[in-house]
């Protein structure tokens, strides 16, 4: 399929050709390499570079008991999709826990199973918030991904997720 760049730098050579040709071949043939190329080239710039795409976006999710932070940096270039995750966990309070954090990514969605522990029925527990768990990882996708955030707590076998959309 043409561009519009490319159908209006074919429709200039045609027209150059039908003024030019029939007088002088070899004037045509430079005439046509003179504005060819240069069209051709700023064509194929433009088609490339609309491969490019840059995203960076921050995802504000409640997760059960858990707040989850997740900073999305994706790079698309060509067909593939890099993406650089950042996963900030903070729980209510010192009493519930972060015990794990795992991913697995298939050619189009980012898994992220996170496993925690809230504290026993009645446990006092301070209101202070403790420091944040923070994840990072890199994916290289084949599709444009979406992200699912998969949380469960040992304790009380609840199960929440979330599933992120990246424009």
């Amino acid at each position: 399929m043409l561009t519009g760049m490319e159908l209006l730098a074919l429709l200039l050579i045609i027209v150059l050709s039908a003024v030019v040709l029939p007088r002088d071949p070899l004037a045509a043939a430079a005439l046509l390499a003179v504005f060819a190329l240069p069209l051709w080239a700023v064509a194929s710039i433009t088609t490339h570079a609309s491969e490019y795409c840059e995203v960076e976006m921050e995802y504000n999710t409640k997760l059960c008991w858990l707040h989850a932070t997740t900073l999305v940096e994706m790079v698309q270039k060509g067909g593939l999709y890099t993406v650089k995750l950042t996963l900030s966990l903070q729980p209510p309070d010192p009493c519930h826990r972060i015990l794990s954090v795992k991913s697995s990514s298939t050619d189009n969605e980012i898994l992220i199973y996170i496993v925690g522990a809230s504290p026993p029925p009645g446990t006092f527990c301070t209101q202070v918030l403790p420091e944040p768990t923070t994840y990072t990882a890199s994916y290289t996708l084949k599709a444009k991904p979406y992200i699912t955030l998969l949380f469960t707590d040992n304790t009380t076998g609840q199960r929440c997720s979330r599933t992120i959309s990246i424009p």
